[in-house]
């Protein structure tokens, strides 16, 4: 189950909220042009499974180098899980270590991550992938307060935006 609001949080909120997001976003636009940002709750880990990482997935690797970029695409948290064995260090220890603290904790697991609304109805997740993929793996009820800008997709404004589509 998801619900779905606008928020009043502004452009500076966003960025004051969610500081250490290194994905290669134009804040200056987004900035001038005020696009707006929805504040969702996520309950429904299948529609969690859905969502977009920043893991790429190219010629059979994950994350590759130099060549792998031609044939990019970003992993879907399902993807991620599906994969994992192939995940490179240190990412695959975070995630299970995520995985591992939630297990051991109260539910539901409740975290606020940012994320870029995608036209297909999906979210692009700008920063806590590690915990996100954690938390799909640990199999635990979670609330989740989604707060995801609404703006233009193109490589100039969110450079990984554009490499996420349905899996072949």
């Amino acid at each position: 189950m998801s619900t779905s609001e606008v928020s009043a949080l502004s452009p500076h909120a966003f960025r004051e909220r969610f500081p250490e997001i290194t994905v290669g976003f134009n804040w200056p636009r987004f900035e001038a042009e005020s696009w707006p940002v929805t504040r969702l709750t996520l309950t429904d880990p299948t529609a969690l499974s859905r969502y977009h990482t920043f893991f790429r997935y190219s010629l059979g690797r994950i994350n590759g180098h130099f060549l792998h970029w031609l044939a990019m695409r970003q992993m879907r948290v399902d993807e991620v899980l599906a994969k994992l064995a192939r995940v490179p260090e240190p990412h695959r220890s975070s995630i299970i270590h995520f995985a591992d603290l939630y297990r051991s904790g109260p539910a539901p697991i409740r975290l606020e991550i940012p994320s870029f609304a995608l036209p297909d109805g999906g979210q692009y997740i700008m920063d806590f992938n590690h915990r996100v993929c954690g938390l799909a793996l640990s199999g635990m009820a979670l609330e989740l307060d989604v707060f995801s800008i609404v703006g233009p997709v193109s490589k100039d404004v969110l450079k990984d935006a554009t490499h996420c589509r349905p899996r072949p």
